[in-house]
C-alpha cells in the first residue's frame, strides 16, 4: 500500500510496484490489479532496454488508462496527455475509431525536436481497406505534413514524410495486414533512412532526397488536415521514441515486452 504523498523506497513504490508505474497508477486513475502488473512489467522492461527516458506512451486498454476523456501518457520523456475528441470510446481492447467520422486523439505539442525518432501503435482493423486512416501522425495541415503509418487501401501498410520541397515520400514494397486481428506497426526516421516494421516484417530504405524535420503535435487516428479521416479500427496502443529511429532490433524488443505484458490477450502474431 502506498503512503499518502507518493512516498517511495529506491525505485520501487511502498506497493512492490516500479514507482513511475505507480505514479502513473495514480495519474490515471489505474485500479485493475491485472492491468497495475502489465503496467508495471511495461515499464521495467522499458527500463531494461534502456529507452524509458526517452519514451513516451499511451495505454490505450480501457483498464490501463483513465477511461475517460484524457488518455493519459507513460514514460520518461515528459507529460503529454491525450485528449478524446469527437467521441471514440474506451474498452477492454483499446479505443474504438469508428467509420465516416471525425474521431481522434490530440497529443499535445512535444518541447523539443528530435534528429531521429520512432512511433507506432497497436491496432486492429474491421473494415477491409480503412482508405487512408492513420495509426497515428503528425498533426499537420496538408498532406505534406504527414508523417504516417496509415492503410493505403486493401489492407496495404504505408508510410508518408514530409519533405523540405513539400511532397509526401511512400515508402515502397509494401506491407499487407490481416483484417480482424491485432496488429503491431511501427516506423522509425534517421537522417535518410526511413524503417517501417509491421510485426517483426521489415522494410528499409534510404532515400537521397532531404526529409523535413519532426513536426508536432501528434494525432492517433486522423491527420491534422482532416482528409484522413480514421474508419473501423480499435487502437489498443501508441508510442514514440525520442531520438530513436530506423533500428529493426529496437523495433522487436518494443513489439516483444508489449506482447507479453500491456499487450497480454490481444492476440499478436
Amino acid at each position: 500500500m502506498m503512503i499518502k504523498g507518493g512516498i517511495r523506497i529506491g525505485g520501487l513504490g511502498i506497493s512492490g510496484y516500479d514507482a513511475d508505474a505507480a505514479a502513473y497508477f495514480d495519474r490515471a486513475g489505474v485500479t485493475d490489479n491485472t492491468a497495475k502488473v502489465q503496467i508495471n512489467g511495461f515499464v521495467k522492461g522499458i527500463k531494461d532496454l534502456g529507452l524509458y527516458n526517452s519514451m513516451v506512451s499511451w495505454p490505450l486498454r480501457s483498464t490501463q488508462n483513465s477511461g475517460t476523456n484524457t488518455a493519459y501518457s507513460l514514460g520518461g520523456l515528459g507529460v503529454y496527455n491525450g485528449t478524446l475528441t469527437n467521441g471514440p470510446t474506451w474498452g477492454t481492447s483499446g479505443i474504438t475509431f469508428v467509420e465516416a467520422s471525425s474521431h481522434y486523439l490530440n497529443i499535445p505539442t512535444f518541447t523539443a525536436s528530435p534528429s531521429s525518432y520512432m512511433f507506432g501503435g497497436v491496432f486492429n482493423p474491421s473494415t477491409t481497406g480503412m482508405g487512408g486512416s492513420c495509426i497515428i501522425a503528425h498533426n499537420g495541415t496538408t498532406n505534406a505534413d504527414a508523417f504516417q503509418i496509415n492503410d493505403s487501401g486493401s489492407n496495404v501498410l504505408t508510410g508518408g514524410h514530409r519533405q523540405v520541397a513539400g511532397s509526401t515520400y511512400i515508402l515502397p514494397a509494401d506491407q499487407t495486414f490481416t483484417t480482424g486481428v491485432f496488429q503491431f506497426a511501427q516506423q522509425g526516421w534517421t537522417g535518410s533512412v526511413v524503417r517501417r516494421v509491421l510485426n517483426k516484417s521489415s522494410e528499409q530504405t534510404a532515400n537521397s532526397g532531404a526529409f523535413g524535420g519532426f513536426i508536432s503535435p501528434l494525432r492517433i487516428n486522423s491527420r491534422g488536415d482532416a482528409v484522413q479521416i480514421g474508419k473501423n479500427k480499435v487502437v489498443a496502443f501508441a508510442y514514440m521514441l525520442h531520438s530513436q529511429g530506423a533500428s529493426l532490433a529496437t523495433a522487436n524488443s518494443i513489439y516483444d515486452l508489449y506482447n507479453s505484458t500491456l499487450g497480454t490477450g490481444l492476440g499478436l502474431p
